[in-house]
């Protein structure tokens, strides 16, 4: 199944446990696969393949800040580290709102959920993409979109509105934030006597962080990291707390935000330099951060 999105002709839409989740920007994934199994090399040294366990891929969704309660609570789970199973579909809609197909997902876990890069400079907009792995999938035509609930509608997100603290150190000229990925990761099992196999949540994985600092911020930076990483005070009583806040277009209103514990630095560099460019470079710095929550806020 190609990646799929939402078109002048067509709309995309989603609904989590029965309730509807409002409309995506667009989706891939979800399509049935079996593995090959290699068996042993016979006396002529050639491997016999067969099939193995059907499973079906995942599925990739993207999509705004979104005030549907059944996604914001889905996605704030599985970031606290708790492991809801959800059935969902995702439906195609024609240029009237007639449901075209719906593809049905059953018992899905949430295995990653990213969150845009962030530039000052940038006026794109933002997306959330969120991974799902399902245990069986279902497509067919035609179909009935549960109503929206009441004001659920999409919120404006540019990549240029955000907000950076840590601790009390200069942020207010973050220029720059990378991509920000939470990953569950996963352990399958085989069960006799099924084509299917089964899985099961292991792990939450909370990445690092990189951003990119204004030259006139960095002394107290530089301080910190000399003092943390250098002179190796970097107990937890020294590791620092932080947010990312994600502002609509009148850069007041917060649309949600991650709160960021026990941070630390572990290294800290110039921007690239290009012929030309400017003078005072920016600073990149690389923080390792163990537990992030989100709240949205919108």
């Amino acid at each position: 199944m190609p990646a799929r999105a939402s078109t002048p002709t067509s709309r995309l839409a989603l609904s989590i446990g029965g309730a509807s989740a409002g409309f995506i920007n667009g989706f891939e994934g979800g399509n049935p696969c079996a593995a090959v199994v290699n068996e042993p090399a016979g006396p002529d040294n050639i491997h016999k393949k067969h099939l193995g366990l059907v499973m079906y891929e995942d599925i990739s969704l993207q999509l705004g800040l979104s005030s549907s309660a059944a996604t914001n609570d889905w996605i704030k789970a599985v970031i606290d580290v708790q492991r809801p199973r959800k059935n969902g579909s995702i439906y195609t809609l024609g240029q009237t709102g007639t449901v075209i197909e719906e593809l049905q997902f059953l018992d899905a876990l949430i295995t990653e959920v990213s969150f845009p890069a962030l530039d000052a400079a940038s006026r794109a907009k933002a997306f959330m993409t969120v991974r799902i792995k399902p245990e069986l999938v279902r497509v067919k035509q035609g179909g009935v979109l549960p109503p929206p609930p009441p004001g659920n509608k999409q919120k404006s997100w540019l990549a240029s509105n955000f907000h950076f603290r840590l601790g009390q150190l200069p942020a207010t000229r973050v220029a720059k934030v990378e991509a920000i990925s939470v990953k569950q990761n996963m352990s399958t099992t085989e069960n006799g006597g099924q084509r299917e196999h089964t899985f099961e949540p292991t792990t939450v994985e909370y990445p690092n962080l990189k951003i990119t600092l204004a030259a006139a911020d960095t002394p107290a930076w530089r301080t910190w990291f000399e003092d943390f990483v250098i002179q190796g005070h970097n107990s937890d009583d020294k590791e620092l707390a932080g947010s990312l806040t994600w502002l609509a277009p009148d850069l007041r209103t917060e649309l949600g935000k991650l709160t960021l514990s026990h941070v630390g630095v572990f290294r800290l560099a110039p921007e690239s330099a290009e012929a030309g460019g400017e003078k005072s470079r920016r600073v990149v710095a690389e923080l390792y951060c163990e537990k992030i929550s989100i709240a949205f806020t919108g």
